[in-house]
């Protein structure tokens, strides 16, 4: 059996504290599915003290100074203090996964640069795309890309085709839990417009301009879908495909 993989958490919502209870409950199917323990060593929150969690709660600081991890996963989303973070992690020299699709459509080639970086499960990680787009397809040419990027909109166009009206479909999408009280992201296409990023920049190497980060002045409540205007995109060089390596 090789050594254990050691990994620390940074953050603990959702998703991150779904992921913590994975890795612990499943550990030993997550061992011999990775031919090696997968061991989480920490989580790192704003507030640790009088929490709770599988594994000893630390500050982002001291989660960072642990010499002994081998990667640090980053679920907190958003792009400070998320960015700072994964620049800390990746310039020592240990690996980053990160499911940040904003991030990483903003600073994914820049971050790519200092270090290995993993963010299959970025956009669509179930098929998975990102890897067959940074590898196994880096020397064809890719004449366009479609597809559904995301499960709610997704969802509230179905619904709207077989009659209901806009602001039933989204309240039955939060209500099922496919949206979010603040559905803007999805709805404004954020979310989607994040991911097409991340996939033009490994499919055509260039940095599309359609894409901007979303900003405090963005997340206003979302009453009905806004237009997205396509516009040309500039070339800029592709994030590394050594960011995949195993």
């Amino acid at each position: 059996m090789r050594a254990p993989y050691r990994v620390g958490l940074l953050g603990l919502g959702n998703v991150g504290g779904a992921l913590a209870r994975r890795l612990v409950e499943n550990a030993d199917r997550i061992t011999t599915a990775a031919g090696r323990p997968i061991t989480l060593e920490a989580i790192a929150v704003a507030h640790p003290a009088g929490r709770h969690a599988v594994a000893p709660l630390l500050s982002a600081a001291q989660l960072l100074a642990l010499r002994q991890l081998d990667a640090i996963v980053e679920v907190m989303g958003g792009l400070e203090p998320a960015h700072t973070y994964i620049s800390t992690a990746l310039a020592a020299g240990r690996e980053v996964i990160t499911a940040n699709k904003q991030l990483i459509a903003a600073e994914g080639p820049q971050l790519a640069r200092l270090g290995p970086l993993r963010f299959e499960a970025s956009v669509a990680s179930a098929i998975p795309i990102v890897e067959t787009l940074a590898e196994t397809l880096a020397a064809d040419r890719v004449g366009s890309i479609m597809g559904i990027l995301n499960g709610t909109t997704n969802s509230i166009l179905a619904a709207m085709d077989e009659g209901a009206s806009y602001a039933d479909a989204l309240a039955d999408a939060q209500r099922r839990g496919l949206a979010e009280a603040d559905p803007s992201a999805d709805v404004d296409a954020h979310d989607p417009a994040a991911k097409l990023a991340i996939l033009a920049m490994l499919a055509f190497e260039c940095s599309p301009l359609f894409w901007r980060p979303r900003t405090m002045a963005q997340n206003e409540p979302a009453t009905e879908p806004s237009a997205m205007t396509a516009a040309s995109a500039t070339r800029a060089p592709m994030m590394p495909t050594t960011t995949m390596s195993r």
